[in-house]
């Protein structure tokens, strides 16, 4: 069964001769503003200007448009609402703050530690050539000294000439000591550091692990709301991480708007 109702033409005429939807643009104020929210008018004034141009882009009209002077009736007000949301939102950015931080001194002292252990590799090798030509030094003295020997021992400058090798050799000796104490004082900073750095680093990821366990996963809340009431309409952002996402959420709830 149905029932048909029909319109008189003057009613048909009328309903068309009506504005149609969105032929104006709706207007928006930005209203009270929790100044515990880090952000400033003429900074959420952009933002907004900025979710509305997404809606006024698809479009290719005029769909949103700010209100100059006092607010109209129909007008949409947006505002910002500091709860436990944004408290948490809050707490999980200067805990990011923390760890990026903390990450950042631990890259420089990881580079500052990786030089350390390259100049250590690289004094390493210079104190091994110059050990084995030290050695080779006293094996050529040694060789000398029993050819000299075997041929009947030491005659005219010889002995002079023994002495002053000797003497050269000796001294060769005790820079290749003193570099082998440089580079095991080298050493011991070394692994004192990395020992140091390696606890650093258990630090630093249980911080991880606590960020993970406090703030990682499913963890959804309406961070805005949109509200039709009689003199417009109420946008009420409760919380945002960056420009980037409140940018978003107010196209999204100027969506509900619209």
């Amino acid at each position: 069964a149905g029932v048909y109702i029909f319109q008189p033409i003057s009613a048909g005429v009328e309903a068309l001769s009506k504005t149609t939807p969105c032929s104006q643009p709706l207007s928006y104020t930005i209203g009270d503003i929790d100044t515990r929210f880090s952000i400033t008018q003429d900074e959420l004034e952009e933002a907004v200007k900025k979710a509305a141009g997404v809606w006024n882009s698809g479009a290719d009209t005029i769909l949103l448009a700010a209100q100059k002077g006092e607010p109209l009736q129909d007008d949409i007000t947006i505002q910002l609402v500091y709860d436990d949301r944004q408290e948490r939102t809050d707490r999980e950015i200067r805990f990011r703050e923390q760890i990026r931080s903390q990450q950042i001194r631990l890259d420089n002292q990881q580079i500052n530690h990786d030089r350390k252990r390259e100049l250590f590799d690289q004094r390493s090798r210079e104190y091994q050539a110059f050990a084995e030509k030290t050695s080779d030094q006293l094996d050529e003295l040694n060789e000398w000294i029993n050819e000299k020997n075997d041929s009947g021992g030491f005659t005219g400058t010889d002995l002079e000439q023994f002495t002053q090798r000797k003497k050269e050799v000796e001294k060769a000796q005790e820079k290749v000591r003193l570099k082998q104490q440089e580079l095991d004082v080298l050493a011991r900073s070394i692994n004192t550091e990395m020992d140091e750095l390696n606890e650093k680093f258990e630090v630093h990821n249980k911080l991880i692990d606590q960020y993970n366990e406090e703030f990682a996963g499913d963890l959804r809340f309406a961070k805005a709301t949109y509200q039709k009431t009689s003199a417009g309409g109420v946008v009420t952002v409760n919380q945002f991480m960056n420009e980037k996402e409140l940018i978003l959420i107010l196209a999204h709830e100027l969506g509900h708007a619209l």
